[in-house]
């Protein structure tokens, strides 16, 4: 085997130096969730013709959670520390594209909408989103050899990271990624204020009652910016989000979805 050296594409230029105004990860915290009451109601889904996953589920407790917490939902732009008025979520979509980062759909008003309505949009726009993120390096690439110099763009990325416009479309305020092929793992640069990872679930032995039993487990890992969020903070939402996909709370969503649906 012989060394190999292919030229960066020049889109990643415009991620490299996203990563570089990237605020370091200052808080990190991980729990173990039980997910049998989320398997019942991928189950109740997937019954209904929808293709639910562990992640759609996630991303709406994430949402309720801030809903309860909405002094949680922050972020700071510049000197200014901003309280959104929406819960916009960032979701990675896996695409072999680029090698050091994937596209991102924004779920915008995450918390208006409940579990059905954000499954179904999941999955309509991931091709989507697929096809935006190649048209998007295309620009990207253009623009590289525009603005060929890294300081210069990284200017540019800089006043655009300070609008919340930005943030509300780009980036979202909190972000979701899954790694299901792995039992742990947290990212140390990321978008938004904080992100969750979910893992991979499966079955462990876990204590009920005095007595070992076999229950299907995800361990869910949150990091994020240390100036606004430290590891009691992000506790808080974490316990939260825990709380209701053991408790199956997102399972009355289906049930009210199907009384306000229409016979015909």
């Amino acid at each position: 085997m012989i060394d190999r050296y292919e030229k960066l594409d020049d889109a990643d230029q415009w991620l490299f130096d996203m990563l570089k105004l990237s605020e370091p990860a200052g808080s990190f915290v991980m729990e173990d969730v039980d997910m049998i009451a989320t398997e019942e109601i991928i189950a109740q889904l997937r019954q209904q013709g929808i293709k639910g996953t562990y992640t759609h589920i996630i991303v709406r407790a994430t949402a309720l959670a801030f809903t309860r917490h909405p002094e949680l939902n922050r972020l700071i732009l510049g000197r200014q520390l901003v309280y959104p008025g929406s819960v916009d979520i960032g979701i990675s979509v896996s695409s072999d594209l680029s090698i050091a980062g994937n596209p991102t759909m924004i779920l915008q008003n995450a918390d208006q909408k409940n579990l059905v309505q954000i499954a179904q949009e999941i999955i309509k726009r991931v091709p989507e989103v697929r096809k935006e993120y190649y048209e998007h390096r295309a620009r990207m690439r253009r623009a590289a050899r525009v603005i060929p110099i890294g300081w210069v763009r990284r200017c540019f990325l800089r006043k655009m990271k300070s609008r919340m416009s930005i943030i509300r479309e780009k980036t979202g305020t909190f972000h979701v990624t899954s790694i299901p092929h792995l039992r742990y793992g947290v990212p140390l640069m990321y978008p938004g204020s904080a992100a969750l990872t979910i893992a991979r679930v499966e079955d462990r032995v876990v204590v009920r009652d005095s007595k070992p039993i076999v229950r299907p487990t995800v361990t869910l890992g949150i990091v994020a910016d240390h100036r606004v969020w430290n590891g009691n903070t992000i506790a808080i939402l974490l316990n939260e989000i825990k709380q209701i996909l053991e408790d199956g709370e997102l399972a009355a969503e289906l049930l009210r979805a199907e009384v306000s649906t229409p016979v015909h």
